[in-house]
């Protein structure tokens, strides 16, 4: 029997690793003796969203799921009692969500976005739980960073930059604390020596209104996140993660690139 359900399991995240990572399974001594009377999987399984619907992270889990839905679908041996359900839910920067797949039935129908945000807070002491209880199910997408301003912003290059910031502080806005854009923010700030002030929105949509409205004058992200708001002229690059404008006088061994690119997003499932 317990052949039988390592088998199940085993097959079925082998084939969700065709979505672009690799598949680390935790311990199965813990599964219910119920996925030995059914085949896996046979009814819907909830991807839980940290993060409200529209932004950047909503968006990937969204394309991530519907290609999912798909082949669970055509795996499944009651393809219509199955089904990917996205289920939103925002608070404490990620955590709710976090948690909440922390403390779900360790029976395969609980999968979530876990992120950078699982990473950074464990290195900080304050994800509350140890990441590794998880099991690692597949990189479900990486990119590259960029640092954004307002289309009407006097900022175009990173010399503009550091001139503002000998002015003032220069303000920094991210959606979310422990973010790998809130770290790699701090890393760029701390590795330039510019003078700067954060402020955290809550939500991507929210900091992307700031940028327009001119309340705050950077913010960094996904180019992919970023990619509808930078093509329509809303929101105007200043730096990628592959720019040539970086001053290498003070920017050496392209710090910045090496700061904001060593963090990937991840599903992780319990």
């Amino acid at each position: 029997m317990d052949e039988m359900i390592k088998m199940n399991r085993r097959r079925f995240l082998t084939m969700l690793g065709g979505i672009g990572g690799t598949i680390a399974l935790g311990g199965l001594t813990h599964v219910p003796v119920s996925l030995a009377k059914e085949p896996f999987p046979s009814k819907k399984i909830v991807y839980i969203v940290g993060y409200s619907p529209g932004g950047g992270n909503d968006m990937t889990c969204r394309a991530v799921a519907q290609f999912m839905n798909k082949h669970i679908k055509a795996y499944s041996t009651v393809p219509d009692k199955v089904s990917m359900i996205i289920n939103n839910m925002p608070g404490g920067s990620g955590m709710k969500a976090l948690r909440a797949i922390y403390k779900a039935d360790p029976d395969g129908y609980t999968i979530g976005h876990g992120e950078d945000m699982l990473h950074t807070r464990s290195i900080m002491g304050k994800l509350g739980f140890d990441p590794f209880e998880l099991t690692y199910l597949a990189q479900a997408a990486s990119g590259k960073k960029m640092l954004v301003t307002g289309k009407n912003s006097n900022l175009r290059t990173w010399e503009d930059v550091e001139k503002l910031s000998k002015e003032r502080p220069v303000k920094f806005g991210n959606a979310t604390f422990a973010s790998s854009n809130h770290v790699g923010t701090i890393l760029i700030i701390d590795t330039t020596g510019i003078s700067a002030k954060m402020i955290l929105f809550g939500a991507g949509p929210n900091t992307y209104a700031a940028l327009m409205r001119g309340d705050i004058d950077l913010a960094l992200n996904n180019t992919d996140s970023l990619k509808e708001l930078v093509d329509a002229g809303e929101l105007r690059p200043v730096l990628t993660s592959t720019s040539a404008t970086v001053p290498r006088r003070f920017i050496p061994s392209s710090a910045i690139l090496s700061a904001t690119r060593i963090f990937t997003i991840h599903l992780y499932y319990f």
